[in-house]
């Protein structure tokens, strides 16, 4: 008998059970070890729709079980979590769970997604608060967190180099088979000039993905370059830092151009501004244009490579020719010193800033003000649960009857109304606001530090929501909860 390759998925998914149900703190660590390659994973099973949900199978589901029949491990330290927090948490499931029999609802199915989507990692904040005990462990989760970050971010440079050396349909037809068309988004590019930007998933299920996971390293490294006292993590952070912002801008992610240097400067702002932040405002900048100007390396480089071959091997056949004809053949130095390469892909900074500009103001205005005035105008209870969940797709057999606004505050007034939209207003505002006033209260430190990763990740992701559905989709919906959690834990970590 054979046996189907999901069969062997069984083996895992029993381990990590084995593994977390004793100590619910492991299932955090896999899963923060799992994110960067999980994306390979569920392209290998594209067809199998719940493949998409092996983290929250493998590591979350186990952590929380844990968790709860374990309670002697979270009893002895008070949760500290703001109270108008968890009130507007709680009073998110109850109106979640209401919503779920809101008669707009197509199917089932649909209200089961959007349960899910809306309430299942919410607990990681709790989960969060409880993960961290030292200050020693903080330093410690965030050289973890750098430390995986370089497999995805080399994976990205060599799918970047490769894609410009050897074709971007070629390359990445290549590196993920039949599942590059997914993975790329149907070979999506921008035409800037004679250049190109192109989509980079790396080892995420698409670009979006790989580029919010950036975001979020790029907090995290900064966190860990800030904090650390040991000289050599210290450098190693150092570079870590650059190497992901660079990393961010080859992700061909058009909003990575904007997000990314304002996360730059809000890190900045966060840790006491002034002359010493200018160089990593500077590098910021640079950074990008290096990133503009790669391709048009790679490119010059295929083409010095080309013709030194080209040169070898009319050398080569000349002194073959030589050899039988006994006679002497005299080269110039001109016929063997290739000529330079010309630039073929080279991005124009004008129609880039174009672009940059459309993204900002165009863009920007038709998704973040446009979507939230048009969405007001549907009805003041909402649609329901999963009317405007992109994972609900799979869900309907015409996907053109659920709404489709990208905002994400836009989708919460359609699916939950307007006292869902309040809510939320209030959740992500309180926890912010209490985030800012731990930092301010801390001293210089780890935690100071993390505080101010953790403020600026937190705020660059409540404003990118005007943007997209950022906190749908992994692993933002991940980071964002479990940070949240961690950022109220920090005053408690300087005591111990």
């Amino acid at each position: 008998m054979t046996l189907t390759p999901y069969f062997w998925l069984i083996i895992p998914l029993i381990a990590a059970w084995i593994l977390i149900w004793p100590r619910w703190t492991r299932g955090l660590y896999a899963m923060v070890c799992y994110i960067p390659v999980a994306g390979i994973i569920s392209l290998k099973l594209y067809t199998a729709v719940w493949t998409k949900e092996l983290l929250d199978f493998l590591f979350i589901m186990p952590a929380y079980i844990s968790f709860i029949v374990h309670p002697d491990v979270w009893r002895r330290v008070k949760l500290q979590i703001p109270r108008i927090a968890l009130v507007c948490m709680g009073t998110l499931v109850v109106l979640v769970l209401i919503e779920a029999f809101n008669p707009h609802i197509l199917n089932w199915r649909v209200a089961a997604i959007g349960i899910k989507v809306w309430l299942f990692y919410l607990p990681l904040m709790v989960l969060g608060y409880y993960w961290i005990e030292t200050e020693k462990q903080l330093v410690r989760l965030l050289r973890l967190l750098v430390v995986l970050a370089w497999i995805p971010t080399l994976v990205g440079f060599v799918e970047f180099v490769g894609s410009h050396w050897f074709g971007y349909r070629p390359f990445m037809t290549l590196f993920y088979g039949p599942m590059a068309d997914a993975a790329t988004q149907g070979f999506v590019f921008f035409s800037l000039g004679d250049g190109t930007l192109i989509r980079i998933p790396s080892t995420f299920a698409f670009s979006t993905q790989y580029m919010n996971y950036l975001t979020a390293m790029t907090t995290f490294s900064y966190a860990h370059m800030r904090s650390e006292s040991a000289s050599g993590w210290k450098l190693f952070g150092s570079l870590s830092f650059y190497w992901i912002l660079l990393a961010t801008y080859l992700s061909g992610s058009r909003a990575a151009f904007v997000i990314t240097p304002l996360l730059v400067i809000a890190l900045c702002l966060y840790d006491r501004p002034g002359l010493r932040s200018i160089p990593k405002v500077v590098g910021s900048l640079v950074l990008i244009y290096f990133a503009l100007k790669l391709p048009t390396l790679v490119l010059s480089a295929k083409q010095w490579t080309q013709q030194q071959s080209n040169s070898i091997n009319t050398l080569r056949q000349n002194t073959t020719f030589t050899q039988h004809s006994q006679m002497p053949v005299t080269k110039t130095k001109s016929e063997f010193t290739p000529t330079p390469p010309k630039e073929t892909a080279d991005i124009n900074f004008h129609i880039w800033s174009r672009m940059m500009k459309s993204l900002i103001v165009d863009h920007g205005y038709n998704v973040g003000y446009l979507n939230i005035s048009s969405a007001f105008h549907g009805s003041l209870i909402g649609k329901g649960v999963g009317m405007n969940t992109g994972a609900a797709r799979y869900a309907v057999p015409d996907p053109s009857k659920l709404s489709g606004f990208e905002n994400y505050y836009a989708k919460t007034y359609v699916e939950l109304g307007v006292l869902g939209f309040s809510v939320i207003v209030l959740l992500l505002g309180s926890i912010w606001i209490s985030g800012f006033r731990i930092y301010w209260n801390l001293s210089d430190g780890p935690s100071r530090q993390m505080a101010a990763a953790i403020g600026a990740f937190l705020a660059t992701f409540i404003l990118y929501n005007f943007k997209g559905v950022m906190i749908d989709f992994d692993p933002i919906n991940v980071y964002f909860w479990l940070m949240a959690g961690l950022l109220f834990k920090l005053p408690l970590l300087t005591q111990l």
